[in-house]
């Protein structure tokens, strides 16, 4: 029994309704509403798509915004945090991130590991502060304060 549901218009597959899950109805008001879409286009009734048509219709990804969102809080000051005093977390508390920070306070920084990780992230600006923002750097603040 090939045709569509007569809910959401998904097409059919056998006696419910894989999309929704509505039990298809008898077969002769099955095939009254199972309409193709050729059928819809002379009828007139092509114009308005069905709520299956319209939920898995792909669409184009739009572009990206020329606005970017940056943290409060300084690339520069977090780098030499995590050099000088890495050890203790203070750059992890420094951005917001109290949880890592107490846990590198615990354990001195992963043993170093952690704080060379860090290091590298925060010098290739992909250290996050806790809302996940990247952190801004100088002349980002240079910019900001321009504007003010």
């Amino acid at each position: 029994m090939a045709g569509r549901c007569v809910i959401c218009g998904a097409p059919l597959t056998g006696s419910v309704c894989s999309y929704c899950g509505t039990p298809a109805q008898n077969s002769r008001r099955t095939a009254e509403n199972s309409w193709n879409s050729e059928s819809r286009a002379k009828s007139g009734y092509g114009a308005q798509e069905s709520r299956f048509d319209q939920r898995t219709r792909r669409t184009e990804p739009r572009e990206a915004s020329v606005k970017t969102v940056a943290s409060t809080r300084n690339k520069w000051v977090a780098f030499v945090l995590c050099l000088t005093l890495g050890w203790l977390g203070i750059h992890r508390f420094y951005v917001g991130k109290i949880g890592t920070g107490i846990l590198y306070w615990a354990t001195k920084g992963f043993y170093g590991v952690g704080v060379v990780v860090d290091l590298i992230l925060i010098l290739t600006d992909r250290f996050e502060d806790a809302q996940g923002l990247p952190l801004r750097s100088e002349n980002e603040a240079g910019r900001a304060g321009a504007r003010s």
